[in-house]
């Protein structure tokens, strides 16, 4: 009986670790690549705005309608909401953008956090 226990839990341990090493952990492996900063300019007032870039959650402050994104050096996808904060607005830019203008935005509420 305890061998039997003692290979069920090898064969259970074994199993929960080949998962555990399948799975990415995509905030550490993509914060390091996302080392280009593009210039947006937003027509709204001076604050936080939160962006998705390729899914990746960032806050830019704005001021004087002008603020920085962290971008992959490839072709990427950000998402944000309109001024109304309903509307999903997608914008997809190519890898070698440097500017951007966009639509007005609906403001966040969360504090900046770096990407590291």
């Amino acid at each position: 009986m305890d061998i039997k226990r003692r290979n069920f839990l090898q064969v259970v341990s074994l199993g929960l670790s080949t998962i555990a090493t399948g799975f990415k952990m995509p905030e550490s492996e993509t914060a390091g690549s996302y080392t280009k900063s593009l210039s947006i300019e937003m027509p709204s007032k001076n604050g936080s705005y939160e962006f998705h870039v390729d899914g990746v959650r960032q806050i830019v402050n704005l001021v004087n309608k002008q603020g920085k994104l962290k971008t992959p050096a490839h072709s990427c996808e950000i998402r944000y909401m309109a001024e109304d904060g309903f509307t999903p607005l997608i914008v997809h830019i190519e890898q070698d953008a440097s500017q951007l203008r966009l639509f007005p935005g609906s403001r966040g509420n969360a504090s900046p956090q770096p990407l590291a």
